[in-house]
Parts: structure tokens; C-alpha cells; sequence
């Protein structure tokens, strides 16, 4: 899971340390393709995040009816949140990239999806309604 995976390296000040000072190594397997698929995957949630940002503000300032605005805040929040996310899912892979593991986050995209399926529900009975 995503959460105690980051807070596995949390404590640790050389992983602070770490981020600041990254030091390159060696090419070993396929350490540098995955560093960077990681950073590919990395902006592509990013972009996914302004987006939703992008329409929630959008949703608030031309649809002028309260539910609207509830519908734009809310999309807003799935912004910060899949940003907060991506960041913290970078670092927690590019950390198991260096440790030669890796977990998969399972929880994570089921957190995302729900709180979508919740964001459409709540915009389809705006525009139904």
C-alpha cells in the first residue's frame, strides 16, 4: 500500500537528504528506463490533476448554480489530491527502483476512481436535474 510504503521512509533522514543531494549511479539493468517510465508516469498524473482543477474552475465560474459550484470545489479537490498522490507515489517508486523492489498501490487507484464516480454522480444530476 502506497501510505506505509511512504511512511517506511519517512522516518529516515537520509531519505530527505537523499532528495536534495541525488546522486547518479550506474546504469544497472533496467534502472534508467524505469526512472524513467516513473517520471513519464509521474507527469501524465500531474497533467490529470491540473485538469480536473482546470474544469472544476470552470464548472464554478460559468454554470452559476450552487450545486454547480459544489461540483467545481469538488472537482478541485480531486486535483490536489491526485497531485498530492502523484508526488508521493514518485518518490515511493523511484526509492523502490533504487532498493531493486517494488509493491504495486492497490488502494490508491480505488480511492481515485470512487471519489470520480462520486464527482459524476453528483455532475450528472447537475445537468439531468
Amino acid at each position: 500500500m502506497l501510505w506505509k510504503s511512504f511512511l517506511e521512509y519517512l522516518p529516515s533522514r537520509e531519505v530527505f537528504i537523499s532528495l536534495v543531494y541525488y546522486k547518479p549511479r550506474p546504469n544497472r539493468g533496467n534502472r534508467a528506463r524505469d526512472l524513467l517510465a516513473n517520471e513519464r508516469t509521474f507527469l501524465s498524473w500531474l497533467r490529470t490533476g491540473m485538469a480536473a482543477i482546470s474544469v472544476g474552475l470552470a464548472f464554478g465560474r460559468l454554470i452559476s448554480t450552487t450545486l454547480a459550484e459544489i461540483v467545481g470545489t469538488l472537482f478541485v479537490f480531486l486535483g490536489l489530491f491526485v497531485a498530492v498522490y502523484c508526488c508521493l507515489r514518485y518518490y515511493v517508486n523511484v526509492f523502490q527502483i533504487e532498493e531493486d523492489k517494488y509493491t504495486a498501490d492497490t488502494v490508491g487507484p480505488w480511492i481515485l476512481v470512487s471519489i470520480l464516480v462520486a464527482i459524476a454522480a453528483v455532475s450528472f444530476a447537475l445537468i439531468f436535474v
